[in-house]
């Protein structure tokens, strides 16, 4: 499956379009498990607020836990720019990626892939599956956002 990204500046633009927007994010796990996370409000910052991330009201139905609350309202981080909220780690560093880390809890999808079972920081993680504290590794993850 190919990567598509389609870049913090495109996503700041579509989300500040006047219009509101969704987030969807589906996971299959190595287990070859299904599950999604939906949050009704989805809006990135601009460039000069280092992309913020403006994540909220998780859905209910969804069968992820709502790992990104962990990372709303924080800025996005890289390896030239770390913004996340711990003083001695860099976790765009440790993760080999961009994300909005904030300060250990996080849900990374943008990270190496792993094959299952090494379990390191290296492949996409997102949190709980819902109603437990397993933590989910993913084999293919996406991210769609539509308008609501």
């Amino acid at each position: 499956m190919e990567n598509l990204f389609s870049g913090n500046e495109n996503m700041q633009r579509t989300t500040n379009d006047g219009r509101t927007y969704s987030l969807r994010v589906d996971l299959i796990s190595y287990l070859g498990e299904e599950r999604f996370a939906l949050y009704n409000t989805l809006r990135i910052g601009p460039e000069s607020d280092s992309y913020r991330l403006t994540v909220a009201r998780y859905n209910e139905t969804s069968t992820l836990d709502n790992s990104l609350k962990f990372h709303n309202d924080i800025r996005f981080s890289t390896k030239r720019r770390d913004n996340d909220k711990l003083a001695t780690t860099d976790c765009a560093e440790i993760f080999a990626a961009g994300w909005w880390f904030s300060n250990g809890k996080c849900a990374v999808l943008t990270t190496s892939y792993v094959p299952y079972p090494v379990i390191t920081y290296n492949g996409g993680m997102y949190g709980s599956v819902h109603g437990t504290n397993k933590q989910t590794f993913a084999k293919f993850a996406r991210m769609m956002i539509r308008p609501n």
